[in-house]
């Protein structure tokens, strides 16, 4: 058997549902050279079961089954330690790739050889089957560490790594974080080497509503300022500070099409900008009136909708320049 290029690696807590068809898309795929490491994270529904019977059907893949729930940080690390390939591309167990999608990736990771992450777009369906909306993710590397500061700049199940990031820097998985650990493995990647996405839609994101809990998106929101501000901290790698970053992306905000994307930009924007003004990292009337305008023009109604919080933001910058300042 030949060694394989490409480790495709997954984690499955209770995915019976929509697991057989997710993992026959990657078995199905046109490039048929890698190794499909699936970990059972102490799954207690019928997980296992199919697990097991898929893979007496190709020899392809690889179950590791952990004992109890160890979470997606530590159960991808392990996928990671027992590859094979040289490549390392990311699955998600209730989403669907396209036919093409190892093909496309690799053959692009092989004729360029400066980029290190490469990602793409992808379509989101319900669980239905009904076509929800896009993702249209910045595609250059530069677009990729201007996105970072203010959401994730990759897809996560769209992912395909080159394995000398993992073994030559010791990055991994950040087993601290429960959630947004993607998030910060790119911004530790994103230091040192480029990535790029495919303006090409090579895997269809399945949205339900077991997936984010209200919980969870509070820890998503609270891990996400931490990667903002170890983005800070690194800033010269990046290139640009924050409020460079801030203008580029606004621009791309009010060039979207997809409401979707747009509102997603905004409620990052928003979000930022209120946290580090209230915890008082730095002060800049001009740039947080600015930022205000902006958000009206590119979307009234949202500005409307959030028009009682902006309020109470506009008191304190006001306060704070023409009060608080002059103590």
């Amino acid at each position: 058997m030949l060694k394989p290029e490409i480790s495709v690696i997954s984690s499955v807590y209770n995915g019976e549902k929509y697991l057989k068809k997710s993992l026959e898309s990657i078995l199905d795929q046109t490039y048929s050279n890698f190794e499909f490491i699936i970990v059972n994270d102490g799954s207690k529904d019928k997980t296992k079961l199919i697990l097991n019977n898929l893979a007496k059907l190709d020899k392809r893949i690889t179950i590791i089954n952990n004992k109890k729930n160890l979470g997606l940080s530590n159960s991808l690390n392990k996928a990671i330690k027992v590859s094979k390939g040289q490549f390392i591309a990311r699955h998600d167990c209730d989403d669907y790739s396209c036919k093409e999608r190892l093909k496309i990736q690799i053959e692009y990771l092989i004729r360029n050889k400066d980029i290190d992450v490469i990602g793409s777009n992808s379509k989101v369906f319900n669980n239905q089957n009904k076509y929800l909306f896009s993702f249209k993710m910045p595609r250059s590397n530069k677009d990729i560490r201007c996105y970072s500061y203010f959401g994730n700049p990759f897809l996560h199940p769209t992912v395909m790594i080159r394995k000398k990031i993992f073994l030559g820097n010791k990055i991994l998985y950040n087993k601290n974080y429960l959630t947004s650990q993607d998030y910060e493995l790119w911004v530790q990647i994103l230091t040192t080497h480029k990535g790029y996405n495919l303006n090409q839609d090579l895997v269809y994101i399945t949205n339900h509503k077991k997936q984010t809990s209200k919980k969870k998106k509070n820890l998503q929101k609270k891990n996400s300022i931490n990667i903002l501000f170890s983005i800070q901290k690194n800033k010269k790698k990046f290139n640009k500070n924050f409020f460079e970053n801030l203008l580029i992306f606004m621009d791309n905000a009010s060039d979207l099409k997809n409401n979707n994307n747009k509102i997603k930009i905004l409620d990052q924007i928003y979000y930022y900008m209120k946290y580090i003004f209230f915890k008082k990292k730095f002060k800049s009337f001009y740039v947080m009136m600015f930022v205000l305008k902006k958000i009206f023009i590119i979307d009234k109604f949202y500005f409307l909708k959030n028009s009682i919080n902006f309020f109470y933001i506009l008191i304190f910058i006001i306060l704070e320049k023409f009060i608080l300042i002059k103590k």
